[in-house]
Formats: C-alpha cells, structure tokens, sequence
C-alpha cells in the first residue's frame, strides 16, 4: 500500500516512459510540419529516369 517502498529506479522508470510517451507525439508532429514532403519530388526524378 506504500507506494515509496517502490524504490528510486521505478520511479526514474515510470518518469521515463511517461516523459517518452508525451515527447514523442509532439516531436513527430513538429517533423511532420518542418520537413517538407519529398514524396513528389521522388516521383518527378523517378518518371524522368524512365
């Protein structure tokens, strides 16, 4: 029933997972709004090969 008999390194656990799972949506939606799409690129440089 005492959660502090848990100990240091489940806690340091739990932060990290937790702190992983929050960064990384907004790491994924920054990437997605920064880098430009290159798909269409691709596809030019490929038909030009063609």
């Amino acid at each position: 029933d005492d959660v502090s008999r848990l100990g240091l390194s489940y806690w340091l656990g739990v932060v990290g997972w937790a702190s992983l799972l929050a960064v990384l949506p907004v790491v994924f939606l920054a990437e997605k709004i920064v880098v430009p799409d290159i798909l269409p690129e691709l596809k030019k440089a490929a038909e030009m090969w063609w």
